[in-house]
């Protein structure tokens, strides 16, 4: 024992090379034992020894500094050797962003042309499906043009959307038409089928259950039936009343899987059966318009210049001995841009612009009280209420374009009367376009 404590003093100054060497033999192990390290409580400097680790080391234990302080930097080496990896693993990211987004002419061209042939695919099998038309597509047309009810489109998938947009079309081209979703039809919906009614069904295989499940239903409710198919000699084309064949030699998608060429081909049959059916029943723009009243194209067919023109307290209205100071009040009460000058009948007189207002004060600046007989136009360009505002545009431009005086106003007249006053700046906040 008295060895053992005579040994602390001499044994941790003297030999100091020898101290040394075992101390990282102790500290090796000591991270991979630290978990019976508790179990071993009896030598202090094993229990001390991780203390350094999680610490910083005590002043007992400064003499292995140098060597403790060399497992540090060889613990911390491969943490950059961690981090190497990283850089390794960002080089793949844009390699994977060129193949979506390729930045090379080559690349970009070649995504032009696979587009191109796709385009081309689907126009050739148009192409080919015109050239196979037969006497069952006159029959379609005729069937639909004979419906006394309503064309009642149905489908599934890829196909039900084709149904949906062919009904839309049906309907605006003056044939009623609804979309009836095939598996609607079998909880219900099955009851806005009459007797009267054709129904248009859509399946490029022609096997699709609820399509074919769907016919005899169909039957019992006594519609006729036309069905627009790929394969006229399915289970649903021998069921249908009528057959469209819609075949192509094969999907535009890389894998002929994806409904591509085939929903191509349908919605351009079903716009030739609705355009046939809409000719023969002399569909005009007239009535197209009647069944488009909003957005620019309801209103192009349906707006008229009464619909535009200025009437009441935005029409300024004079009679002939109006002084110019009145006919200046009345052009700035209306907020408008001209005076109509009328006779006791109410019949228009003359016409007086702001621009008839510059030209009289720019000749004679102190003449507030002449007449308007006085400054008036009499040669007036007029318009009819009844006219189309879109050609009442058209009208304005052809002016612009041939007189050399431009205008921007015009009186509107009716039996002679004064009804309103068109402007330029009205006809363009209407949201016409030609």
């Amino acid at each position: 024992m008295a060895k053992a404590e005579g040994s602390k003093p001499t044994q941790a100054q003297s030999p100091k090379p020898k101290a040394q060497h075992p101390t990282p033999k102790s500290q090796h192990p000591t991270p991979n034992t630290q978990g019976p390290t508790p179990k071993a409580q009896s030598p202090k400097p094993k229990a001390q020894s991780p203390n350094p680790k999680a610490q910083s080391p005590k002043p007992k234990a400064q003499g292995p500094k140098p060597n403790t302080q060399h497992p540090r930097p060889k613990a911390q080496g491969p943490k950059p050797k961690a981090q190497g990896p990283t850089p390794n693993t960002q080089h793949p990211k844009p390699k994977a962003q060129g193949l979506c987004l390729p930045g090379t002419l080559s690349n970009r061209m070649e995504l032009i042309e696979y587009g191109r042939k796709i385009l081309r695919q689907e126009a050739d099998s148009i192409c080919l499906l015109a050239e196979k038309l037969d006497e069952s597509f006159a029959q379609a047309v005729r069937i639909l043009f004979e419906c006394k009810g309503r064309v009642i489109t149905c489908g599934v998938g890829k196909s039900g959307h084709v149904a949906r947009k062919a009904s839309g079309t049906l309907s605006s081209t003056g044939t009623p038409s609804i979309f009836l979703h095939a598996s609607e039809a079998f909880h219900g919906d099955l009851g806005s089928v009459t007797a009267q009614d054709v129904v248009l069904l859509y399946t490029h295989s022609g096997e699709t259950d609820e399509i074919v499940r769907l016919f005899p239903s169909l039957r019992v409710q006594g519609a006729k039936t036309i069905l627009v198919t790929g394969r006229p000699n399915s289970s649903a084309g021998r069921a249908a009343d009528l057959t469209l064949n819609t075949h192509v030699a094969e999907e535009a998608c890389p894998n002929n899987l994806a409904p591509t060429t085939s929903t191509t081909a349908m919605m351009a049959l079903s716009d030739a059966l609705a355009l046939v059916v809409m000719e023969m029943r002399e569909f005009t723009a007239e009535d197209y318009a009647k069944l488009h009243p909003g957005g620019t194209l309801g209103r192009r067919l349906l707006l008229t210049v009464r619909d535009v023109m200025r009437t009441g307290p935005d029409l300024a209205l004079v009679p002939e001995d109006a002084t110019v100071m009145d006919v200046m009040t009345a052009i700035n009460k209306a907020g408008a841009g001209a005076a109509c000058v009328v006779d006791a009948n109410g019949e228009l007189a003359g016409f007086i612009s702001d621009g008839d207002l510059r030209r009289h004060f720019t000749k004679s600046p102190d003449q507030y009280l002449a007449a308007a007989r006085e400054v008036m136009t009499q040669s007036v360009t007029t318009i009819d209420p009844f006219l189309m505002a879109v050609e009442a545009l058209e009208f304005f431009q052809t002016y612009y374009q041939t007189q050399p005086r431009m205008i921007s106003e015009i009186p509107v007249i009716e039996n002679k009367k004064v009804v309103g006053l068109l402007m330029l700046k009205d006809l363009l906040k209407s949201g016409i376009a030609i």
